[in-house]
């Protein structure tokens, strides 16, 4: 029977809800950043207030200081006036001025608060006997109200227009000796000025200077002429009086301060501009709300900060028990965050823990026989079956009811009824068997690789009675196996292929440049010995040698995928149908050569000329491989790589391939030749006989064209090689017909600018140059170059593109900047591989391979001058 439990008891973690509302720490932080801002908002304010109203009372205490100082001012020069006339007054020699006062001189030596003004002698009749005032007619003082009062004694009057100047004054005057009076006229017109002047300091504090009453204007600082004499009643100073902060007679709002004058009972007013008082301060309450928004700033940055680190933790831990709760997460709960919460998590992970271990002990049978993935069986220690899980019902395909009562042989093959005998013996004995790898059979009779741990089953009283089964199907797991070490297999090689195809390369870009120096320097002096048959021979043997030379580098550079290709659209047949006839002479008549092409396959995007290179080494190699012959069989077909092969082979992508089978029936390889074949130099042939680059060529060339390639050999039987290149939807390309050879190019006087880091390069390649009737300018570093690009007329740049600090397409740049459209021809042992990623060259670039001829050279240097235009490598 299939036994089942039920899950029991509350959720681990569940809680009940709080009687009391309970807020989010977000809702706790925005409350906190609320009060912060409002209390710096309501602290901005009051500043802001304060510092207008200490602006204010600053402002009222100067105008009190200075109306004080202003009616101190004027007290004390009236007095001043008031002694110089009673002292004049009281001069014997004053009545001769009556008598003749032709002869009389008098002079007002204003001061002060009172600076303009005029003294006068005036008899009883009111008329002036002498005055300080220049001569002019005037009709004097007769009949004015106050001469009455001066004649007897001393006098204070104003304020009044003077007679004589037509001007506000108030008079101070003194009866004399000679029945007459001496009164100074004191101008008020200048007093407002004048206190301005003396006292109105860096607030420009305004005076205004009213009668004892508040009533006239006596005085004012500003437009005096308007106001002075005027009433009061009627302009926006009236009431001032009673108050600090008031507009003045202009309207403008001050901040006045007043006091009277000693024995004149005068009013003098000092205000200050409220506005300017109030400016400052709100230019230091900016300043504050300034300072307070960057601080705000700081602090909600430090708030977020604070969220972040204490909030995502949190809610990362109850996510975390709540996944525990659920039995959705088995592993400890680890949260990053400061030292409090991580001891809190620890915490929860140490309750957790001891939660689930006794959830584990309570409810063990009801998690194996419901929510294990596993088989387990249950059964007799004759072998009979007591209990089956579903698990093992989707795993052997029985059901419950098929299997139990009947014997556990049923699932084991017949071959391996020996090792249940044996289990069931140990489980008697009271042993455990961990982890036995074996084959079971399902009811399909599909045979299952399992790991099978087998557990005895005990009674109260510890007697064995029976045994517990769990087994896992790792069929699938041992497939995976077998495919990630194949794939680890595969890795590995690619690494050492790619490590000995980046040697391979950096070997062949030097190598190319001594070749290109003794190729060239091979053929000066061929030149020079054309009449010297022996010697020119000799020079022949060392041009063909260098050529060799450079087909070996031309192979590694190949092999390095660093080789320049000319990829067109590709029928592999027609490739295969050109090849045939060659094949069929080279390999030997021993050797049977067999053809298969397939109709109707795509185009593949390669290099012609490496194709064909491809099935020659191919070829070659099958043909040493059958010494007494054998049969060659070239096969090609339509492949479509699937996500399997991909994963053996991560160097490509899933799609169509136009697939193309090399197979022979020679002597074959062991597994450890088949595990460096593809590497350069490597190669089982008798010394001389072969360079060991046939096989790592091809692979470059393949995997070049975003190909890939697999060998499959039995020693005794043979090998096969099976090649796959994209498909592509392009037609194929025409094979162009073979052009005469041009005769050689010479120049008009141009000048080259040549850069290489090789000294023996740099010199070939500028003589080559300068016997063809070029200017050359050399340079081994790039500085050299700019300062010759930048000082010298230069009608091209020939540059090698890798350099030690510089490259060349770097160099181009720069030479541009100077002279913008100069022709560049770039020149390389590295060829395509290293100038592009995709290993092509790109539409507008001019290049040089090396080695190179002069020949070439010559051909090249003018096909980039006659383009005249700046070309880019990238």
């Amino acid at each position: 029977m299939r036994v089942r439990s039920a899950r029991r008891g509350a959720v681990a973690g569940d809680s009940t809800e709080p009687n009391r509302r309970s807020y989010p720490l977000r809702a706790y932080i925005v409350g906190l950043v609320v009060l912060v801002v409002l209390a710096a908002g309501a602290n901005v304010i009051y500043q802001r207030q304060a510092a207008a109203a200490d602006a204010r009372q600053a402002a009222a205490a100067d105008a009190e200081f200075g109306a004080r100082s202003a009616a101190r001012e004027i007290g004390t020069e009236v007095r001043i006036v008031r002694t110089t006339v009673a002292t004049t007054a009281a001069n014997p020699t004053i009545a001769r001025a009556f008598a003749a006062p032709a002869g009389c001189t008098l002079g007002f030596g204003g001061g002060g608060a009172f600076s303009t003004g005029h003294l006068d002698l005036i008899r009883k009749t009111g008329t002036v006997a002498c005055s300080s005032l220049a001569p002019r007619s005037s009709p004097g003082y007769r009949g004015a109200a106050w001469l009455a009062a001066a004649l007897k004694g001393p006098a204070f009057a104003g304020p009044l227009v003077d007679a004589r100047t037509g001007r506000q004054v108030v008079l101070v005057a003194a009866p004399t000796v000679g029945n007459g009076t001496l009164v100074a006229f004191l101008d008020l017109g200048a007093l407002g000025p004048g206190l301005a002047s003396a006292l109105s300091g860096p607030r420009h504090l305004e005076f205004v200077v009213t009668s004892a009453d508040g009533e006239v204007v006596l005085a004012r600082s500003a437009n005096p002429a308007r106001w002075v004499g005027r009433p009061v009643a009627g302009t926006p100073f009236a009431g001032a009086a009673t108050a600090v902060e008031h507009r003045g007679l202009d309207g403008i709002s001050r901040l006045y301060g007043q006091a009277r004058v000693a024995n004149l009972g005068w009013r003098v007013f000092a205000g200050a501009s409220t506005a300017d008082a109030v400016a400052a301060a709100n230019l230091l309450s900016d300043r504050q709300l300034g300072i307070t928004l960057v601080g705000l700033a700081v602090f909600l940055a430090a708030v977020l900060l604070f969220y972040r680190r204490i909030a995502r933790p949190i809610t990362k831990l109850r996510a975390g028990v709540r996944a525990a709760a659920d039995h959705t997460s088995s592993g400890p709960v680890t949260v990053a965050g400061p030292a409090e919460v991580s001891a809190l998590a620890a915490d929860f992970n140490h309750l957790i823990s001891a939660a689930s271990r006794e959830l584990e002990v309570t409810s063990r049978l009801a998690a194996i026989v419901e929510s294990s993935g596993d088989a387990i069986i249950s059964k007799t220690l004759d072998g009979v079956i007591t209990s089956w899980n579903t698990g093992a019902q989707r795993m052997y395909g029985y059901t419950a009811d098929e299997v139990v009562g009947r014997n556990v042989s049923i699932l084991v093959p017949p071959d391996r009824a020996g090792e249940l005998a044996a289990i069931l013996q140990s489980v008697r004995r009271g042993e455990r068997v961990e982890h036995f790898e074996t084959k079971r059979l399902r009811k399909d009779q599909h045979i299952l690789d399992v790991s099978v741990s087998v557990s005895p089953i005990r009674d109260a009283n510890g007697e064995v009675t029976g045994a517990s089964t769990v087994a896992r199907d790792v069929t699938e797991r041992n497939r995976a196996e077998a495919q990630r070490r194949a794939l680890e297999d595969r890795s590995h090689q690619s690494e050492r292929l790619e490590s000995l195809g980046q040697l391979a390369g950096g070997i062949a870009h030097d190598f190319n440049n001594l070749l290109a120096v003794i190729m060239n320097y091979a053929g000066f002096v061929a030149e020079e010995t054309t009449d010297r048959p022996a010697a020119l021979a000799d020079v022949e043997q060392i041009q063909a040698a260098a050529q060799r030379a450079a087909r070996l580098t031309q192979q590694l550079l190949i092999f390095s995928r660093r080789e320049t290709i000319e990829p067109e659209a590709l029928e592999l047949n027609a490739v295969v149908a050109d090849v045939h006839n060659l094949l069929s002479r080279s390999i030997g008549a021993h050797i049977q050569l067999h053809i298969e092409p397939a109709s109707s396959l795509p185009v593949i995007e390669a290099d012609r000329g490496q194709i064909e290179q491809v099935l020659l080494n191919l070829a070659i190699n099958a043909r040493d491989a059958m010494p007494d012959g054998g049969i060659l069989t070239i096969e090609t077909s339509l492949a479509e790589l699937d996500e399997g092969y991909v994963n053996l082979h991560p160097d490509v992508n899933p799609g169509r391939y136009v697939e193309l089978t090399v197979r022979d029936t020679g002597t074959g390889m062991s597994s450890e030749v088949v595990a460096h074949v593809f590497e350069p130099f490597f190669t089982t042939k008798p010394a001389g006989q072969g360079t060991g680059l046939g096989l790592s060529t091809v692979y470059g060339i393949v995997t070049q064209a975003g190909g890939s390639m697999s060998v499959y050999s039995e020693e005794g039987i043979g090998t096969t090689f099976r090649l796959y290149f994209p498909a592509t939807g392009a037609p194929a390309t025409a094979i162009p017909t073979g052009a005469a050879p041009s005769s050689k190019v010479t120049g008009n006087g141009e000048t080259i600018l040549v850069v290489d880091d090789d000294p023996s390069v740099l010199e070939v390649t500028s003589r080559v140059l300068r016997q063809s009737g070029y200017a050359t300018l050399e340079a081994l570093t790039f500085e050299e170059a700019l300062t010759l690009a930048a000082a010298k007329d230069v009608q091209l740049l020939l540059t090698d593109s890798v350099m030690p600090h510089m490259s060349g397409r770097t160099l181009a740049e720069r030479v541009a900047e100077l002279k913008p459209g100069l022709p560049v021809l770039y020149m390389s042992g590295y060829s395509e591989g290293v100038l592009n990623p995709q290993h092509a060259p790109d539409d507008g670039v001019t290049r040089i391979q090396k080695p190179f001829s002069s020949r070439t050279l010559l051909d090249t240097v003018r096909a980039a001058l006659n383009r005249g235009g700046s070309d880019d490598p990238a």
